[in-house]
């Protein structure tokens, strides 16, 4: 029988992964509601109140995925995070697979959905509701197709991976450059003759196909998106040094995960066994030549590590059968348990805050592990964004309740930012708060809404730029918080009257796109 066929022992194998995948869906759904919504994933629920083919950040995907569950279970934490969860499990059980289809048995399987299962950035990311956690998913199922393609020579299955694909640039424009990768690993191989052939033209034509909304949407909207990635990428993105973002890449997976992540870098280029998935391989050197020259986020790269890691299981499952290294082969992922315990306070919400501020501290802060210019304490900022939402806008509910009862009705809540804007949203429901309006990203582009001129209520928004926008700008309350962002700390509140500007033409001045 070939390797590569169905072993008899293949349930016990499918079985095993599944139950470490069970085991990280687990581990999330424990500390689901420890802290609050995230900041992003405020702003992702009001997109799906708002359902349009794009978003300045974004392609509608994450909007019709928030939609969906506004509609059906709700808005609680829960239910907002519980499909990232599932995303989450499915990426640790795939990663499995991977390995199986180049070559790894039992063993090679499960060491590669622990090491996914393991990795900070992962625990991280699939935590929260937000487009990374269904990107990476997306990207990860599709690598699998890719290597079921390379392994077997099926050429129709292009047309699945079309799927995917378009699926993915749905979801979170990075896919393009997976796409540039695996052409690429095609162009670098024996398995450019595939591109002779019409199937993978015709899986990018499925892709294409399902991404032209989007790309319409951007053509008659003038491109927003790429005018908040040269904005970004000029004065928010952290600015990492060759050292830090190798730094980075070791930190985010797992120092512990390490020797697999190298072992399967030579199996994919230089290992003889690994000689049919050179593809993978050069297509992992494009992603992280590319990623490192853009100053890329740090987790960009992570969906990528999982093809490498699922590789390096086979090639250390190889290795210790040859050498007889079964107490090695036993001791290895139980020190990787070891080690992704004591780094899992850093990703998930273990701790209560209190606690989470001296563990944080203990192993090194925020470990590094930085993607925008922003000041921290105590908290990371994965964290400390999760903190002061509802009290936040309970207070900007008590400001509302003090206006005088004919201002009221016109009166609408300005906002700096998204997340400001998100919670009032969300949390002002019950308080019967007006929505909230903002010039950063997509909420720009829905506009002031019915505004005519009355009270403002400010919020996140400099004291001298309101006072060039109205007659008078008065501090209403200050909000605090000791684990909130420090950009949200200490926040004064302003209620502000008689508009001075031309609305409609200060509104389409006002774009923030950062």
């Amino acid at each position: 029988m070939d390797r590569h066929e169905t072993p008899r022992g293949w349930q016990a194998d499918t079985a095993l992964i599944g139950l470490l995948a069970l085991a990280k869906l687990a581990l999330h759904l424990a500390f689901v509601n420890r802290y609050g919504y995230f900041r992003d994933e405020l702003y992702y629920l009001a997109c799906g109140r708002h359902l349009d083919w794009g978003y300045v950040d974004f392609p509608p995907g994450i909007g019709l995925l928030a939609a969906l569950l506004q509609r059906t279970l709700g808005d609680s934490l829960l239910a907002t995070r519980f499909l990232p969860i599932l995303a989450g499990a499915g990426l640790v059980f795939i990663t499995g697979l991977i390995a199986r289809e180049f070559g790894g048995k039992r063993y090679a399987q499960c060491l590669a959905a622990l090491c996914a299962l393991a990795a900070p950035v992962l625990l991280a990311n699939h935590h929260l509701f937000g487009v990374n956690a269904f990107e990476q998913f997306l990207w990860v199922l599709a690598v699998y197709v890719f290597v079921r393609i390379l392994r077997t020579g099926e050429l129709k299955l292009w047309l699945v991976f079309g799927l995917v694909a378009g699926a993915g640039l749905m979801t979170k424009l990075t896919f393009l450059f997976f796409g540039m990768s695996v052409l690429t690993g095609l162009l670098l191989t024996r398995h450019r003759r595939m591109l002779l052939t019409p199937w993978p033209w015709l899986g990018g034509a499925i892709a294409l196909a399902l991404f032209l909304p989007h790309l319409l949407w951007q053509i008659t909207h003038d491109w927003p998106t790429l005018t908040l990635t040269a904005a970004y990428a000029s004065g928010k993105t952290y600015d990492a040094s060759l050292l830090e973002a190798v730094y980075m890449q070791i930190m985010s997976v797992h120092p512990f995960s390490a020797p697999v992540w190298l072992a399967g870098l030579w199996f994919l280029l230089w290992d003889k066994e690994g000689k049919n998935y050179r593809a993978i391989g050069w297509g992992a050197v494009f992603l992280a030549v590319t990623f490192t020259a853009l100053k890329a986020k740090f987790y960009w790269m992570a969906p990528v590590h999982c093809a490498v890691l699922a590789a390096g299981a086979c090639a250390l499952e190889k290795v210790a059968r040859e050498k007889g290294w079964s107490g090695l082969k036993c001791a290895y992922p139980a020190v990787l348990v070891t080690g992704a315990a004591l780094t899992a306070p850093l990703a998930l919400p273990i701790l209560p805050p209190e606690q989470a501020v001296v563990y944080n501290g203990l192993l090194g802060g925020d470990a590094g592990l930085r993607h925008e210019k922003v000041a921290l304490r105590g908290l990371p900022q994965h964290f400390a964004d999760m903190f002061g939402w509802p009290e936040l806008v309970a207070l900007v509910a008590e400001i509302y309740e003090g206006l005088p009862e004919d201002e009221k009705s016109g009166c609408v809540i300005l906002c700096g930012d998204y997340g400001n804007a998100g919670a009032v949203d969300l949390f002002g429901q019950k308080y019967g708060l007006p929505r909230a309006i903002s010039t950063h990203n997509a909420y720009h582009l829905w506009g002031p809404g019915e505004y005519a001129g009355g009270p403002v209520i400010a919020i996140g928004i400099a004291e001298d730029e309101l006072k060039t926008l109205f007659d008078e700008t008065t501090v209403a309350a200050t909000f605090t918080n000791p684990y909130c962002m420090p950009s949200e700390d200490n926040k004064p509140i302003f209620v502000c009257r008689g508009l001075r500007v031309d609305l409609e033409q200060a509104w389409a001045r006002a774009a923030n796109y950062m």
